[in-house]
């Protein structure tokens, strides 16, 4: 490869785009808070106790053991709340039931392809999510009429089934998923929302 014909010019054109960047973390890390609600202990204003505190979104306190997913006031004044609770209530008991083919009507086709059922099992085979609670809905930022859900739960798992980074038989999580519109049902879609979850273990 030829050297450049303007070495000296690197360092100019680096300084506006590190600058860029730098506002880029700053605007996105305030967007990131705006959206999460963060709380006093954790995103969501969830604590990890057993027993749920109301968050600033209105979350109701919640039974730890519940298997039933509630929602915040925040999240009720979507006009898609209810497609939101069914989808994620039954997302939910899919998962506890070790039901696949209940689990692939909650998700979007490229999702689910993307989870073959033997996979799923091995991940799930142990798993019994608890305390789900729909935080917010915002409409997706793309201008269709896909939504991002903000949901957090409470997992109790093998400890080797647990993720790395929290290594334990229950867990705390907050994800956010983009729930997308497929034959007539809201449902949890692929994408780039859903593969930073946030997990701690449970306190």
């Amino acid at each position: 490869m030829s050297a450049p014909q303007h070495p000296r010019r690197t360092g100019h054109w680096l300084i506006p785009v590190v600058g860029l960047i730098l506002v880029c973390s700053v605007v996105g890390g305030f967007a990131a808070r705006q959206f999460y609600a963060v709380g006093a202990t954790a995103p969501g204003g969830h604590s990890t106790t057993n027993t749920a505190e109301p968050s600033d979104t209105g979350a109701p306190a919640v039974d730890p053991k519940s298997r039933t997913v509630v929602m915040t006031r925040d999240a009720q004044s979507s006009p898609v709340h209810d497609q939101v609770r069914r989808t994620a209530q039954r997302f939910f008991d899919s998962i506890n039931d070790r039901d696949y083919q209940n689990w692939l009507k909650t998700v979007s086709y490229r999702l689910g392809q993307s989870k073959p059922e033997a996979a799923w099992k091995f991940d799930y085979d142990t798993t019994q999510d608890t305390a789900m609670v729909v935080e917010r809905i915002n409409p997706a930022h793309d201008g269709s009429d896909s939504v991002i859900a903000m949901v957090n739960f409470t997992s109790h798992q093998a400890v080797k089934k647990a993720p790395t980074k929290a290594p334990s038989d229950c867990n705390q999580w907050w994800i956010v998923w983009s729930m997308v519109w497929e034959q007539g049902n809201l449902v949890i879609d692929a994408g780039t929302a859903n593969l930073f979850p946030q997990v701690r273990i449970c306190q």
